[in-house]
């Protein structure tokens, strides 16, 4: 896998399209697949503040910070 380029590509994709929530879902699920949470998190709020009601970017939020025990982050998401 490119991760490095890919990532390149949905940032670029990002901030052409920074009202898109679906791109920063992809980059939240790229990071979070490459092991990199606080990344992935990043991207997830940002998709979330887009679209707060879509359920993938709420479940992957959930897991990320109930991995990193993250409880008092929890609380807006749910």
């Amino acid at each position: 896998k490119d991760v490095p380029g890919a990532r390149a590509a949905l940032e670029e994709s990002a901030e052409e399209n920074p009202n898109d929530s679906r791109v920063w879902a992809a980059l939240g699920r790229l990071n979070l697949d490459a092991g990199d949470q606080d990344r992935a998190a990043e991207a997830f709020e940002k998709a979330r503040a887009i679209a707060p009601a879509d359920p993938d970017v709420l479940v992957s939020l959930v897991k990320i910070y109930t991995a990193k025990k993250s409880p008092e982050k929890l609380v807006p998401v749910l």
